[in-house]
């Protein structure tokens, strides 16, 4: 099997070469490919590049939840591609719908030496495949924010997304929209978060969908009404743990397969795995297992 590694350049110099020094470490040069992207869009390409050759092959998304939805886009259709995931990035979301795993485990590359393989159902909206999550409203605005401050050099770690929530919270905070899941509209009609979760966490480990499995041909989604400012500091830390979902003044929840968003013709921006996303009425669907996972496998290989 051929395994290619997809960095993201945008990520950490030390952890870029730490994983550089370990693909040349346990790969012979004839089984292992580093590409280093150059641009966005650059991991969906190279990934769309290496899944039409044919062969058996491991894309190794070697980054953030961006550098994973670019990669899974890139491969899908291509069922004889696994995708394996290096989380160098800085959300790195979609390994926290693995509560058995630690970081660590999916960062071991001897690990994969003998990986366990999973598929992934993903989410749809338009041509669009979203691995992780789909959403609409504050959390948009954020994303939107955090991807200015992450163009500031003192702005790391999770320090972006908690700039891009304050610069948020002072404009307008909920979205006039009309939500349908499964073709039943909802009750609500000024949502502060508009959430489908095929993985758990967003956000940089914001838990809206605590209960999803990424492989049960479902998606779980969170709609929470609007509420006050002070309400939303109150509520942070709940929405953080996952803990929201008993506040049924607020939030509606459930599983389904297809969530509309009527906006009436008005394009809004979505956020797709932490990727800003622009459409109008959206609709959002399940796919089922489109996506063969390598996951991490600790007992071939040292976690620490």
């Amino acid at each position: 099997m051929k395994h290619v590694f997809i960095i993201n350049s945008q990520s950490a110099e030390k952890k870029r070469k730490r994983l550089t020094e370990e693909i040349h470490r346990l790969f012979p040069e004839d089984e292992a490919v580093i590409e280093v992207t150059d641009h966005p869009g650059h991991a969906k390409q190279l990934a769309r590049q290496y899944a039409s050759e044919g062969t058996m092959l491991r894309i190794y998304a070697c980054g953030g939840d961006g550098t994973l939805h670019e990669v899974v886009n890139g491969v899908l259709g291509f069922s004889h591609v696994q995708v394996a995931v290096i989380p160098i990035g800085t959300g790195n979301d979609f390994i926290k719908a693995f509560p058995s795993y630690r970081s660590q485990d999916f960062l071991c590359l001897e690990n994969y030496q003998d990986a366990k393989l999973a598929k992934s159902d993903v989410l749809m909206v338009d041509e669009e495949a979203s691995i992780n999550t789909v959403s609409a409203g504050l959390d948009v605005k954020v994303a939107y924010h955090v991807d200015k401050f992450k163009q500031l050099p003192f702005a790391h770690g999770v320090l972006p997304y908690f700039l891009g929530l304050l610069v948020s919270m002072a404009g307008s905070i909920s979205e006039d929209l009309i939500v349908e899941i499964d073709g039943r509209r909802e009750a609500f009609s000024d949502y502060l978060f508009v959430v489908a979760g095929n993985g758990r966490c967003y956000g940089g480990g914001y838990c809206p969908a605590p209960k999803a499995r990424v492989d049960d041909g479902w998606f779980d989604y969170s709609l929470i009404r609007k509420v006050s400012r002070a309400k939303i500091i109150t509520l942070s830390g709940k929405y953080k743990k996952g803990t929201h979902l008993a506040y049924k003044e607020f939030v509606r929840d459930g599983r389904a397969k297809t969530m509309r968003i009527w906006t009436g013709g008005k394009r809004i921006r979505l956020n797709l795995d932490g990727e800003l996303y622009e459409t109008s009425d959206p609709l959002i669907t399940l796919a089922e297992q489109k996506i063969h996972l390598a996951l991490p496998n600790p007992r071939s290989g040292a976690s620490g």
